[in-house]
């Protein structure tokens, strides 16, 4: 009867810690990649942030300067060159709602949005870089490269010595 008692406690023991096991793991893994989502928009952002210091910079200096930034590494998401509207806009999905959905955060020319899919608690969270204050910029890139960009990449940032219809001066991002 003792060998009995025994098996059953085990058995009673293992299917306990599994439960709970579960359970942690239900509760836990939400919370993990609302974090790991969280963490990717900030390095994201930081990125974001070197690329509007470079081109201010470039773009300031005249005719001829450029600037290297390698590695540019885009991790999770796609970045895209928007040359008609002066614009680079990285974006991402995401089960997080990391801000609320509607409301713009703007850090200086860098505005930070939520937009809703058409699934249910699902979205995209956006970085958005708007250069038409002070520059017109074009993308050239290897014909190998897809575009919107996604993983790491070279890129040189180069004042191309022409000026636009408002006297703002051509930038030239070439993805490598």
């Amino acid at each position: 009867m003792k060998k009995g008692e025994i098996w059953v406690s085990a058995v009673l023991y293992i299917a306990l810690g599994i439960i709970l096991i579960t359970i942690i793991l239900n509760a836990g893994l939400p919370l993990i990649n609302k974090l790991r989502d969280r963490n990717t928009l900030v390095q994201t952002r930081t990125v974001i942030v070197n690329l509007d210091n470079n081109l201010r910079i470039v773009s300031t200096e005249g005719p001829g300067s450029r600037r290297y930034i390698s590695p540019l590494n885009i991790e999770s998401g796609e970045l895209k060159v928007d040359e008609v509207n002066d614009k680079i806009i990285w974006s991402m999905p995401t089960n997080a709602k990391l801000i609320e959905t509607g409301i713009n955060f703007t850090e200086g020319d860098i505005v930070t949005y939520l937009l809703p899919t058409a699934t249910e608690n699902e979205y995209n969270v956006n970085l958005e870089l708007n250069v038409k204050s002070f520059a017109n910029i074009s993308l050239s890139q290897d014909t190998t490269l897809g575009s919107p960009l996604t993983g790491t990449y070279s890129v040189v940032i180069e004042h191309t010595g022409s000026y636009d219809s408002r006297g703002l001066p051509l930038i030239n991002i070439r993805v490598v």
